[in-house]
Protein backbone atom coordinates (compact mmCIF):
# COMPACT_ATOMS: atom_id res chain seq x y z
CA UNK A 1 0.00 0.00 0.00
CA UNK A 2 1.21 3.47 -0.88
CA UNK A 3 1.17 7.17 1.25
CA UNK A 4 -2.28 8.71 1.22
CA UNK A 5 -4.38 11.17 2.50
CA UNK A 6 -7.78 11.88 4.32
CA UNK A 7 -9.15 14.63 6.17
CA UNK A 8 -9.73 15.06 9.59
CA UNK A 9 -13.41 15.09 11.09
CA UNK A 10 -14.74 15.49 14.56
CA UNK A 11 -12.74 17.05 16.93
CA UNK A 12 -11.66 14.16 19.41
CA UNK A 13 -7.68 14.77 18.51
CA UNK A 14 -8.44 19.31 18.14
CA UNK A 15 -5.11 19.56 20.24
CA UNK A 16 -3.18 17.87 17.42
CA UNK A 17 -5.52 17.73 14.69
CA UNK A 18 -8.64 20.42 13.54
CA UNK A 19 -11.93 19.59 11.53
CA UNK A 20 -11.01 19.78 8.00
CA UNK A 21 -6.78 19.19 8.24
CA UNK A 22 -5.81 17.19 5.75
CA UNK A 23 -3.85 13.88 7.08
CA UNK A 24 -1.01 12.10 4.89
CA UNK A 25 -0.18 8.55 6.11
CA UNK A 26 1.91 6.07 5.67
CA UNK A 27 0.91 2.32 6.13
CA UNK A 28 4.53 0.95 5.98
CA UNK A 29 6.16 2.55 8.75
CA UNK A 30 6.48 0.31 12.03
CA UNK A 31 3.97 1.01 14.30
CA UNK A 32 5.24 2.80 17.48
CA UNK A 33 3.90 4.21 20.70
CA UNK A 34 4.45 7.62 20.86
CA UNK A 35 2.99 8.82 17.16
CA UNK A 36 -0.51 9.51 15.74
CA UNK A 37 -1.96 6.76 13.81
CA UNK A 38 -4.73 6.30 11.74
CA UNK A 39 -6.60 2.99 12.99
CA UNK A 40 -9.18 0.88 10.52
CA UNK A 41 -11.80 -1.63 11.54
CA UNK A 42 -11.75 -5.11 10.12
CA UNK A 43 -15.45 -5.30 9.60
CA UNK A 44 -16.42 -1.85 8.28
CA UNK A 45 -15.23 0.98 6.35
CA UNK A 46 -14.25 2.92 9.95
CA UNK A 47 -11.36 4.66 10.81
CA UNK A 48 -10.29 6.39 14.24
CA UNK A 49 -7.51 9.11 14.35
CA UNK A 50 -5.36 8.37 17.83
CA UNK A 51 -2.81 8.98 19.63
CA UNK A 52 -0.75 5.21 20.49
CA UNK A 53 0.33 5.05 23.62
CA UNK A 54 0.92 1.17 24.36
CA UNK A 55 0.95 -2.08 22.38
CA UNK A 56 0.06 -5.34 23.80
CA UNK A 57 -0.57 -8.58 22.17
CA UNK A 58 -4.35 -7.97 22.26
CA UNK A 59 -4.96 -4.12 22.89
CA UNK A 60 -4.15 -0.74 21.74
CA UNK A 61 -3.69 1.85 24.44
CA UNK A 62 -4.69 5.09 22.43
CA UNK A 63 -5.57 8.56 23.44
CA UNK A 64 -7.94 11.41 22.08
CA UNK A 65 -7.60 14.89 23.20
CA UNK A 66 -10.70 15.70 23.46
CA UNK A 67 -12.03 14.51 25.67
CA UNK A 68 -8.74 13.95 27.01
CA UNK A 69 -9.38 10.39 27.30
CA UNK A 70 -7.10 7.29 27.38
CA UNK A 71 -8.69 3.62 26.25
CA UNK A 72 -8.04 0.25 24.66
CA UNK A 73 -9.30 -1.17 21.86
CA UNK A 74 -9.00 -4.42 20.56
CA UNK A 75 -6.38 -5.38 18.21
CA UNK A 76 -8.57 -8.28 16.33
CA UNK A 77 -11.39 -5.49 15.64
CA UNK A 78 -8.87 -2.76 14.92
CA UNK A 79 -5.93 -4.42 13.17
CA UNK A 80 -4.73 -2.02 10.90
CA UNK A 81 -2.21 1.33 12.53
CA UNK A 82 -1.04 3.37 10.02
CA UNK A 83 1.46 5.98 11.06
CA UNK A 84 0.24 9.81 10.10
CA UNK A 85 3.37 11.61 9.12
CA UNK A 86 2.35 15.26 8.61
CA UNK A 87 -0.35 17.16 8.23
CA UNK A 88 -1.70 20.56 6.17
CA UNK A 89 -4.07 22.85 7.12
CA UNK A 90 -5.78 24.65 4.53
Amino acid sequence: MTSYAIDMRGDSMRERYRPGETLYVNPELPVRPGYEYVFRNSDKPLIQVRHLVEITDEHWLVRQWNPLTEYKILRAEWPAAERIIGSYTP
